[in-house]
């Protein structure tokens, strides 16, 4: 410092905006079910540079691909990084995905009846415990709800229907299945048996002997 002078120097630089690509991502599909995160959507394709009339190279992501949204219409962000990052903005915009309800899994619980006179409280119909928050109730072939007091007869088929409520009542579809709660067997000889079966709107649920 002692040995030189201070000096300045004038430094010229030309400025020029980077230009804004435009147009949108291909998604892989633009539906998800409740439950799956935004991510299960693969993001592809290129944007557009409207000056120069050609394509522009980058990567398209999710701005959160973690989120998983509610059963409906959802505006799910993007954001797309250029590959020549000096030439070309990043740039960012919605798609709209469809979000469809979930379908329940698995059965309720019940107790099977062994003996006659006996009504369907007896049976101690339970949601599943994996199931979100919601009613449970037997049910005729109208939908409509059957007492407690409903006697229950000997290889009849009787109706549930689970109804979501709550936060999740969006986003679950209702579920619904027949059981035969009192099997008796109808003839035949040795020492006889017999058998129900239990199914809901998605499987077989069990068959005993």
């Amino acid at each position: 410092a002692t040995n030189y002078h201070d000096f300045t120097l004038t430094i010229n630089v030309n400025a020029t905006n980077k230009i804004v690509p435009t147009g949108e991502p291909t998604l892989s599909t633009e539906t998800l079910t409740y439950g799956q995160a935004l991510s299960a959507i693969k993001l592809s394709g290129k944007l557009h540079d409207n000056v120069n009339n050609k394509d522009v190279e980058g990567t398209f992501t999710w701005a959160d691909g973690t989120v998983k949204p509610n059963a409906g219409s959802y505006e799910a962000a993007w954001k797309f990084t250029p590959t020549d990052g000096d030439t070309y903005a990043e740039t960012t915009g919605t798609v709209s995905i469809t979000v469809n309800k979930a379908k329940l899994t698995g059965a309720p619980t019940y107790t099977r009846i062994t003996a006659a006179n006996k009504t369907l409280k007896d049976a101690e119909l339970k949601p599943n415990t994996s199931w979100p928050t919601g009613t449970i109730q037997w049910v005729d072939k109208d939908g409509k709800e059957l007492p407690d007091t409903t006697e229950v007869k000997a290889n009849t088929a009787y109706k549930w229907i689970f109804t979501p409520t709550g936060a999740d009542a969006d986003n679950y579809t209702t579920a619904e299945g027949t059981v035969i709660l009192y099997s008796v067997s109808t003839g035949g000889g040795g020492g006889g048996s017999s058998s129900g079966r239990d199914t809901s709107s998605s499987d077989t649920v069990k068959t005993e002997t």
